[in-house]
C-alpha cells in the first residue's frame, strides 16, 4: 500500500512512485456503501419530505395500543403494586395517594405521539441538518438490516448522548426511513 507520504495518486489510480494506489480505491469502496440522505433534502422539497406518508414498520409481535392503555398495565402490573404498597407502608401514606403519584409520574413520561408534531420536526430537523451539516453519511446495507430487526425482534437503540444532537440525528434518520421513532 503507498503511504500519501511517498507521493500523491493520480486519476488513474496509480501513485506518483509508479506503484497501485489502493488507498484511493478503498476510499472510494467505503465511500459507495454510504448515502448522503441531505442530498435528496437539497433537491426536494423540506414540506414535502415531512409530508411524506409515514407508516413506521412496526416488531410483529407488537399490537398497537393506545399510551392510556399502556400506562394503565404498567400501573396495574404486579410490580408496581407491590412498590405502591411498600412505599405506602414506609411512608405512612394511603396507597390510593402513591398510586395518584404514580400516575403523574407515568403521565409526565408517557409519550402523545401526534404525527403534526412530529412532521414540524421533520420539516424543522431538516432545514437545521442542512445547515448544519454538508452530508449526512448512512449505511444502506445497515438500515436495511435494522427494518428487518424492527420487524422480527423488539430493538433497543441507545444513542451515545455525546451530544444532543445525537437523540435529533437519530429520530430524523427513522423517519426518513419510515422507522418507528424512539419515545422518550
Amino acid at each position: 500500500m503507498v503511504n500519501s507520504a511517498l507521493g500523491g495518486c493520480r486519476e488513474d489510480g496509480v501513485a506518483e512512485a509508479g506503484f497501485p494506489c489502493y488507498i484511493k480505491e478503498l476510499t472510494s469502496k467505503k465511500r459507495d456503501e454510504f448515502e448522503d440522505i441531505l442530498e435528496e433534502r437539497r433537491l426536494s422539497s423540506d414540506l414535502r419530505y415531512a409530508m411524506k406518508c409515514y407508516t413506521p414498520v412496526i416488531y410483529k409481535g407488537l399490537s398497537p395500543c393506545k399510551p392510556n392503555a399502556i400506562k394503565s398495565a404498567v400501573l396495574q402490573s404486579e410490580q408496581v403494586q407491590y412498590v405502591i404498597k411498600q412505599l405506602a407502608k414506609e411512608m405512612g401514606e394511603s396507597p390510593d395517594i402513591i398510586q395518584e403519584e404514580a400516575t403523574e409520574i407515568l403521565d409526565e413520561m408517557g409519550h402523545r405521539m401526534q404525527l403534526g408534531a412530529v412532521r414540524f420536526f421533520a420539516f424543522t430537523l431538516s432545514k437545521i441538518f442542512k445547515q448544519l451539516f454538508q452530508r449526512v453519511c448512512v449505511n444502506e446495507e445497515g438500515m436495511q438490516r435494522l427494518q428487518h430487526a424492527i420487524q422480527e425482534h423488539p430493538v433497543v437503540l441507545l444513542p451515545s448522548h455525546r451530544s444532543y444532537v445525537d437523540f435529533l440525528m437519530l429520530s430524523y434518520l427513522l423517519y426518513t426511513y419510515d422507522l418507528a421513532l424512539p419515545i422518550s
